[in-house]
Parts: C-alpha cells; sequence; structure tokens
C-alpha cells in the first residue's frame, strides 16, 4: 500500500469505518506507515518550538509511549475477551493518530485549544470502534477498555495536583488538626 492510500485508509478509520480498521491491522506493511503517520504528527505538533533537539525528543516519546500506550490497551482488551494480536491493534491505532496532525491548530488562539479537546474526545470514539472491530469487543466492553486509562490519567492528574499544590502551598489546604474537629 502506498503511502497515499494508507492516508486514505487513515481518514477512513478516523471517520468510524471499522472495516479499514480490520483491513490496516491485517496489513503488516502497514506498520511502517502508522509509525510514520505518528511521526509527522509529533513534527507537527511541535511546529512552534523550532528546535530540533526538541523535536527529536518529542519524536521519540511519542513512538516509544504510543507502543506503550498500545500495550496497555491490547493488555486490557485481552482482559476483556479480545482477539487481536498486539501488531495488528497497534496498526489499526496507529493509523488513527492521524487525528494528531491537527495539532498544526494550536497556532490559532483559543481555536486550537477547543479543536485539541474535540480531536481528544472524537480519538476516544475511534479507540471504541478499533476495539471493537480489531479486537472483536462487544461495545460496552470496549467503551471500558478505553475509559479505564482515562479515568486513571485523570485521577493522577488530580492526586498530582493536590500534592503538588499542598506541597508548594499548604496553607491553600487549610490544616487538619483534631482541635479543629471538636465543637
Amino acid at each position: 500500500m502506498d503511502f497515499g492510500n494508507s492516508i486514505k485508509q487513515a481518514i477512513e478509520i478516523v471517520k468510524l469505518n471499522g472495516k479499514a480498521a480490520v483491513a490496516v491491522s491485517k496489513d503488516k506493511k502497514a506498520t511502517l506507515i502508522g509509525i510514520l503517520i505518528i511521526a509527522i504528527g509529533a513534527v507537527l505538533s511541535q511546529i512552534l518550538s523550532f528546535e530540533i533537539g526538541t523535536m527529536i525528543f518529542t519524536l521519540m516519546v511519542l513512538i516509544m509511549g504510543y507502543f506503550i500506550i498500545v500495550g496497555v490497551m491490547h493488555a486490557l482488551a485481552l482482559l476483556f475477551g479480545g482477539k487481536a494480536k498486539y501488531m495488528e491493534y497497534f496498526r489499526a491505532e496507529s493509523y488513527s493518530s492521524i487525528l494528531g496532525w491537527l495539532g498544526a491548530l494550536a497556532l490559532v488562539p483559543f481555536l486550537g485549544n477547543v479543536i485539541s479537546l474535540l480531536v481528544s474526545i472524537w480519538g476516544i470514539v475511534v479507540s471504541v470502534v478499533i476495539l471493537e472491530n480489531v479486537h472483536k469487543l462487544t461495545r460496552r466492553n470496549a467503551v471500558i477498555v478505553v475509559l479505564i486509562p482515562v479515568i486513571i490519567s485523570i485521577l493522577l492528574i488530580v492526586i498530582g495536583s493536590a500534592a503538588y499544590f499542598g506541597a508548594v502551598s499548604p496553607e491553600a489546604f487549610g490544616t487538619l488538626s483534631p482541635e479543629a474537629l471538636l465543637p
């Protein structure tokens, strides 16, 4: 499959075409194109940086992170009865990362943030469809698999924020002493 057709397949996956996700998952040649799609998204997300070092670091972290995140999602999918192999699932998810190309829209004040939020939400929907079609999960199980890491991430952010702000400014949280509980 050439690059142009691969981009068309990626767009089909983002448009929730489950058959396209399955086709990409079965195509062993799609792995490198999937990594290229991730890499282009990483570069576009750093478009304002203009620092080669930052771009290369972001590129490496994003690609490694993608393999890890897909691994976690794959393990969860298997726990819920998923049928796909890791690389099959990776290929479909990597093609869906074409949504990351919209990171270049961060240049537009306010609109970039709104688009980023909408793309993140749409990415969750796309992941559910990929899990349903590639891993052969029920919609309920696919939603659970996608939401577990999302919920854990939100909890870690909340806990981390509370710990950070509590350490920086403990008086912001007040002090809770046994005397404060007595009438």
